[in-house]
């Protein structure tokens, strides 16, 4: 059996023959072992789940804060009455919140 070897110089000849000006990039790279790969879909893993909990951490703030915030604003204006300046504010403050939310989820899938 003979020893071949590759000659990579002609076939990158080849290659910008067929295709001078093309956007062909040739590289050598070694082979990735499967623990390699193994560790590499690991971390990827690992990545995503940290990205989705603190996705999930922030969404739970959000929701949190914005249930404060309208009940302060029902607070301020059940206890001030709405003839008053800052129950005015108040309502004033929960149907921009509540409009902002109802137009954030009927507005999503028009895109």
């Amino acid at each position: 059996m003979e020893n071949k070897q590759l000659n990579l110089d002609r076939s990158v000849q080849a290659i910008y023959r067929e295709a001078p000006f093309s956007e062909h990039q040739v590289s050598v790279m070694p082979r990735r072992t499967p623990e390699e790969i193994t560790a590499e879909l690991e971390a990827k893993k690992l990545d995503a789940a940290h990205q989705r909990y603190k996705e999930l951490v922030l969404l739970n703030a959000m929701v949190a804060m914005l249930i404060l915030l309208i009940l302060f604003c029902i607070v301020v204006a059940a206890t001030k009455g709405l003839g008053s300046d800052e129950g005015k504010l108040a309502f004033g403050a929960l149907t921009t919140i509540l409009g902002t939310l109802l137009g954030y989820f009927t507005g999503k899938n028009s895109k």
